[in-house]
């Protein structure tokens, strides 16, 4: 069991797995270049969800660094031990297939289990191509959504912000 991260960035819990690897609790500025990330991997966190999340429970945020870099990220909530979420996994482009997600992953996971009762459920999103990893992690494939985007045609509505 890990000890619970502080709030304070120059206490956050930290653990070196190499010489050079890192997991910690993250710092504010990295939740921020996370949200840009599942941009750039073409998720849609939210405008404003980034900052809510952190509002709300920074301790869910945690980092991999490898050196001085940001090499991956994810997201891990507790509501109030009963129910755990994990999200928002990313490893960086140029690092994956390197094992360091799966370093990421477990981690992630052990500290959450830390965080909730005995026999809690957790439930996740994730990526439809990776199921096999999140199988091999221990979860069950429940179902896929499909999302559809296109270009509304016509007038806006005025009442519509």
């Amino acid at each position: 069991m890990l000890p619970k991260a502080s709030h304070d960035d120059n206490a956050r819990l930290s653990i070196m797995t190499s010489a050079n690897l890192a997991l910690a609790a993250m710092r504010r500025d990295d939740a921020d270049i996370l949200g840009q990330w599942a941009a750039d991997e073409g998720w849609n966190p939210g405008k404003a969800d980034i900052a809510i999340a952190w509002d709300t429970d920074p301790d869910a945020f945690i980092v991999l660094r490898r050196g001085a870099e940001l090499a991956g990220r994810g997201t891990i909530f507790s509501y109030g031990g009963a129910f755990g979420f994990i999200g928002l996994f990313i490893v960086r482009r140029d690092l994956r297939g390197a094992g360091l997600g799966a370093k990421l992953w477990r981690h992630r996971l052990e500290l959450l289990r830390s965080r909730l009762a005995p026999r809690a459920s957790i439930g996740m999103d994730g990526v439809f191509a990776m199921v096999p990893f999140y199988e091999r992690g221990g979860f069950a494939f429940a179902h896929k959504d499909i999302r559809f985007e296109g270009i509304a045609h016509g007038e806006m509505d005025r009442g519509v912000r």
